[in-house]
C-alpha cells in the first residue's frame, strides 16, 4: 500500500506537470528554431492550442478511468490488451528517459556561461553526464524529495522568463524580429512544418500527473486540473517570452549561442543581469532533470507491476524506484557519450527530435484510448487530436522519424518473452 504522507497533493502535481515543461524547452530550444527564424512564433500559437487539447483528452482519460493505484498503462491494457500496453509503456517510456539527456544539455549549456569550456564537445559530455548522476541521487531519497526541488526550481526558473517576457518587450526591435523573420531561406510551407516537433518537445510533460498518479494523493480530481492547469501556465509563457526573445537577439546569432536567455539579457542590461538569469536558468534546468528522472523510473516501476516491464524492475511503491533509476542513469550515460556532436545545440536538436517523435506516438494511443471510452464529445476531440498529432509526426524529418519507427518495431520483440510474465499481485 502506498503511504499517504509520500505522496503528491494537487499543488506539487501541477508543479510536476508545469515544471517538466518549463525546462530545458524554453531555454534552450531557441537555439534550434533561431535556424528557422522568428516565423516560428506561428508554430508557437499551433503547437501550444494542440497541446492544451492533447491536455483535456489525458484530463478525460483521467475523470473517465484513473483511480488510485492505476496507471494509464494499465487503462491501454483493459481496452487494447496486453501488448498495446506494453508498446505503450515502452515508447513513453524511452521518450520520458531519452528526454532527460536534452534537458540536462540545456542545464550545461547555461553553466557553460561560467565556464566556457563546458561548451566543448568533450566537456559537454562529461558535465551532461554528471548532471544525469547527481540527479538520479536527488531521486533516490524519493518523489517528495524532487517534487520540492522542482516546486523550487519553478519559482527561481520564471524569475528570467517572465523579465524577458514582461519587461523585454522595452527592448523589442521590430526590425530585429522582421530581419529574423525567415533565416533559413526556405518557403514558410516547408520551414514551418519542420519546426512543430522541435517545438513540440516543449509541451512534452503535459501527461506527467497522469504518469505519476501512483505518488499522486487524490488522482481523479487532482490528475486533471494538474494536467490542464500546467499546460496553460506554460503555454502563456512561452509564447510570450519566445517573441520578446526574438525581438532583442538577432536569429542568426542567437544559433550560436548556448544560453540565449542570458545573453539576451545581458545584451539589454550587461553581463552581471546575463549572469544571474545563467544561475536561475541553471537551477530550472536541474530541477527538470529530477522531475523527467522521476516519471521515467515511475514508468518503469509501473510496467514491472503490470507484467509489462521485466520484473527485476519491480519495487514496492512506498519507497523510491532504486533499481530503475540507476538503471536509466547507466543507460543515459552511454546514450550521451555515442551521441556526443560539434555543439550542445546539435546534440540537443537531434535528441529532442527522437525524444519527442516517441512521445507522439504515445500520445496516438491516449487519443484511441478516449476514442473508445469516451462520450460523442470525447470521441470527436480524440479524433481531431489523433489527427493534429499525426501530422506532427509527418512533418518531421523523415530520417529521424524512420529510425524512430524501426526503435519501435525492435522495442516490440520483448513482448514474446514478457507476454507469460503476469501482473504483480500487491
Amino acid at each position: 500500500m502506498s503511504n499517504p504522507d509520500k505522496q503528491l497533493g494537487l499543488g506539487l502535481a501541477t508543479a510536476l506537470v508545469a515544471g517538466n515543461m518549463i525546462g530545458s524547452g524554453i531555454y534552450l530550444l531557441p537555439l534550434t528554431t533561431a535556424t528557422i527564424g522568428s516565423m516560428t512564433i506561428v508554430s508557437w500559437v499551433v503547437i501550444a492550442a494542440g497541446a492544451l487539447l492533447l491536455a483535456l483528452v489525458f484530463a478525460r482519460v483521467a475523470v473517465l478511468r484513473l483511480t488510485a493505484g492505476c496507471t494509464l498503462s494499465d487503462i491501454v491494457r483493459a481496452e487494447f490488451g496486453g501488448f498495446a500496453a506494453y508498446l505503450w509503456s515502452f515508447l513513453y517510456w524511452l521518450s520520458a528517459t531519452t528526454g532527460c539527456i536534452a534537458v540536462a544539455l540545456a542545464a550545461i549549456g547555461y553553466l557553460a556561461w561560467f565556464v566556457p569550456r563546458l561548451a566543448e564537445p568533450w566537456w559537454t559530455v562529461v558535465g551532461t553526464v554528471a548532471a544525469l548522476w547527481i540527479m538520479t541521487a536527488a531521486n533516490l531519497f524519493g518523489a517528495r524529495l524532487v517534487a520540492r526541488i522542482e516546486a523550487g526550481a519553478l519559482v527561481i526558473g520564471l524569475v528570467p522568463v517572465l523579465l524577458v517576457a514582461v519587461a523585454g518587450w522595452w527592448w523589442f526591435s521590430a526590425d530585429i524580429f522582421t530581419a529574423s523573420w525567415n533565416v533559413s531561406g526556405q518557403p514558410i510551407t516547408t520551414a514551418l512544418p519542420a519546426s512543430l516537433v522541435l517545438i513540440f518537445w516543449a509541451f512534452t510533460g503535459l501527461e506527467s500527473a497522469a504518469m505519476a498518479s501512483a505518488v499522486v494523493a487524490n488522482p481523479a480530481r487532482d490528475v486533471p486540473i494538474a494536467t490542464v492547469g500546467g499546460v496553460a501556465v506554460a503555454a502563456v509563457i512561452y509564447i510570450a517570452a519566445c517573441t520578446a526573445l526574438s525581438g532583442i537577439t538577432p536569429a542568426l546569432e542567437m544559433a550560436r549561442q548556448t544560453a540565449p536567455f542570458a545573453d539576451a539579457v545581458a545584451r539589454a542590461v550587461g553581463g552581471i543581469a546575463g549572469g544571474l538569469v545563467a544561475a536561475c536558468a541553471l537551477i530550472k534546468a536541474s530541477g527538470t532533470l529530477g522531475g523527467w528522472l522521476l516519471v521515467g523510473a515511475e514508468t518503469a516501476r509501473a510496467g514491472a507491476h503490470a507484467g509489462l516491464f521485466p520484473r527485476g524492475l519491480y519495487e514496492d511503491f512506498d519507497r523510491p524506484p532504486r533499481r530503475a533509476l540507476l538503471l536509466i542513469a547507466a543507460g543515459l550515460s552511454l546514450v550521451t557519450l555515442a551521441t556526443a556532436a560539434p555543439s550542445i545545440g546539435k546534440q540537443f536538436e537531434t535528441i529532442i527530435n527522437v525524444s519527442t517523435l516517441f512521445c507522439l506516438f504515445a500520445y496516438l494511443g491516449i487519443c484511441c484510448v478516449l476514442a473508445k471510452i469516451g462520450t460523442t464529445r470525447d470521441r470527436w476531440l480524440a479524433a481531431a487530436m489523433f489527427v493534429f498529432t499525426a501530422g506532427v509526426c509527418g512533418a518531421s524529418d523523415p530520417r529521424l522519424l524512420g529510425i524512430s519507427i524501426a526503435i519501435a518495431a525492435v522495442g516490440a520483440l520483448p513482448w514474446l518473452a514478457l507476454r507469460r510474465q503476469r501482473p504483480v499481485v500487491a
